[in-house]
């Protein structure tokens, strides 16, 4: 069996994704199989970042819409099976004819919001275009494998009547690089990143708007006199507004950020966090959450529909129209008995997204593809 891995464009910096193609591309080629990986050429990736965005975005598109087709094209006849692994680019389906594929689906958020529902995704006016073609790659492929069961049904709505195709959930795994660290690892790791004299609350994830970076701000700064610690974000930094918010609130100089830690720093902060709080306003999944529980870190969460399902129960879960309850329940996982019940119920909850499961279903969702 052959299989064609396509994977992000690396300029749009969708880390999570790229990551998503990365271990998928590395787990079936260590099961023997036939892999390759493809995506767009980034041209000067040495100026990432550096470039105006409009002249960033315009190469772009021009390698992803121009170039790369053609590519993709010459690449598809080594292949007896392309995935593509994000949503995103589902833009190729129609070049792949009657070539067996499918699509991993993560979320239909910004598909979504171009149809205008409220997703807190914001796509500009080519944004709205893109997400045109790529709802129409969705309808044209013949088999996509969903993250989640909250994306399968979203999936299915948006679709409408169009559902003949095969679907199955396929849930994300546990990235394998994320390994058990021991608390003085941990500590050495975070050295210098944080206190470790002080308890600290964790946000993890990118600043997107939904991801509501502005809810941990303000839920934080209704525990500021009876919770001793910090609140540490991992990811990008604080934008202006965010940090004239953590001023205004009193709590600036208790926010630390950790710039885009390594896997093994970020399996440090969870592990010696007081908890994670994930605040998010959208997901299609929730990776964070299922990677807290692997490190026995509890969960503190908005009540986003897929939480519940990936979080096994063993989350702690509130509508942000509640801002209070967050704060509440943050100081009730000072006391150890909730604490021990909690984590352990995750901790068993997160060995259910195991690199090897998933793996094997692709596999046999390509073995099924491909049968006569």
């Amino acid at each position: 069996m052959k299989v064609l891995i396509l994977a992000d464009y690396l300029g749009d910096g969708f880390k999570s994704m790229d990551r998503y193609a990365e271990i998928l591309f590395l787990g079936l080629k260590n099961q023997n199989l036939e892999v390759k990986l493809i995506r767009p050429r980034e041209f000067f990736p040495e100026l990432r970042g550096k470039l105006p965005r409009a002249l960033s975005k315009a190469l772009g598109y021009i390698s992803k819409y121009c170039i790369f087709p053609w590519e993709l094209l010459e690449a598809i006849r080594w292949a007896d099976l392309v995935h593509i692994c994000d949503q995103y680019n589902a833009v190729y389906v129609p070049l792949l004819g009657n070539k067996a594929h499918l699509v991993s689906c993560h979320d239909l958020l910004s598909v979504r919001a171009a149809m205008g529902e409220e997703t807190y995704c914001y796509p500009s006016f080519s944004g709205k275009i893109l997400q045109r073609l790529i709802l129409f790659g969705l309808k044209s492929a013949s088999a996509i494998a969903c993250v989640s069961e909250f994306t399968l049904q979203d999936l299915k709505r948006v679709l409408g009547s169009d559902t003949h195709k095969k679907l199955k959930v396929i849930n994300n795994c546990l990235d394998p690089s994320f390994l058990p660290i021991s608390g003085t690892e941990a500590k050495l790791l975070l050295e210098g990143l944080i206190s470790l004299s002080r308890p600290y609350v964790l946000v993890v994830g990118s600043d997107l708007p939904r991801k509501n970076r502005t809810a941990a701000l303000q839920i934080f700064s209704k525990i500021k006199d009876e919770f001793e610690g910090e609140l540490v974000f991992a990811g990008k930094a604080l934008n202006p507004e965010q940090l004239r918010l953590a001023e205004q609130l009193g709590i600036l100089e208790r926010v630390k950020v950790v710039l885009s830690p390594s896997d093994r720093t970020l399996s440090a902060l969870y592990s010696l966090a007081h908890c994670l709080l994930f605040p998010s306003l959208s997901e299609g999944f929730g990776w964070p959450i299922i990677e807290a529980q692997f490190f026995a870190c509890p969960v503190v969460c908005s009540d986003c529909p897929p939480f519940a399902e990936v979080g096994g129960g063993f989350v702690l879960s509130y509508s942000l129209k509640e801002p209070e309850q967050f704060a509440a329940a943050i100081l009730e996982l000072k006391e150890s008995r909730f604490r021990r019940e909690l984590t352990a119920g995750g901790r068993l909850n997160a060995e259910r997204f195991q690199f090897q499961e998933m793996l094997s279903s692709f596999r046999n969702f390509y073995e099924e593809l491909l049968r006569p």
